[in-house]
């Protein structure tokens, strides 16, 4: 399952969604029920469903996800609040008008839940946000999937694709160091 999780990761870091949203097919096939697989993942694979969602049966099936989501994943208020964001954008994308008295409690709500969600899915928020034309809220959830997970590949490249003005140096002078500090540890250097 953590093998299925991390193809689905990387592949989507490397925008290759079909390969993404089949491995997360097999993370709900094999591994739905253990303790591995969270609610999130099956977000993602609405989320990136959603994205390339063109015909009635493709909608269809990313409607099946997320009823499955308000099912049986209830209790998972992160996962919830991500699920009506992902609502509101198919209905932007199908047409209907979005008002900010919809956008803004949903907002607030996601913003204080920042830190509950993985940078993927930091990163998928953002995109839905500014697409629905919350543009710094989309920004700022991107900064903070830079910030957090800088040390996962792919990350920072994605950033900088939807925020070119984002300087990822800093991040990547961690990372170096980072690096640099666990060879010493397994060399013996105490320092």
């Amino acid at each position: 399952i953590r093998r299925q999780i991390r193809l689905a990761h990387q592949s989507w870091l490397n925008n290759q969604p079909e390969i993404a949203t089949h491995a997360l097919h097999q993370c709900w096939e094999v591994g739905r029920y253990s303790p591995i697989f969270t609610p999130q993942l099956i977000w993602q694979l609405a989320s990136m469903l959603a994205a390339s969602a063109s015909t009635p049966r493709q909608n269809e099936e990313v409607n099946h996800w997320i009823r499955i989501i308000e099912r049986q994943y209830s209790q998972s208020p992160n996962t919830q609040a991500a699920t009506s964001l992902l609502k509101l954008a198919i209905r932007k994308k199908a047409g209907h008008d979005i008002s900010n008295q919809d956008l803004n409690p949903l907002l607030d709500e996601l913003t204080e839940r920042q830190s509950c969600y993985s940078g993927i899915s930091l990163l998928m928020l953002g995109d839905w946000l500014e697409k629905l034309g919350a543009n710094s809220q989309a920004k700022s959830f991107w900064q903070r999937s830079a910030i957090r997970y800088a040390l996962v590949p792919g990350i920072l490249t994605q950033v900088k694709q939807r925020l070119p003005e984002f300087d990822d140096q800093p991040y990547l002078q961690a990372h170096k160091l980072y690096i640099e500090a666990v060879a010493k540890h397994l060399r013996g250097e105490p320092e």
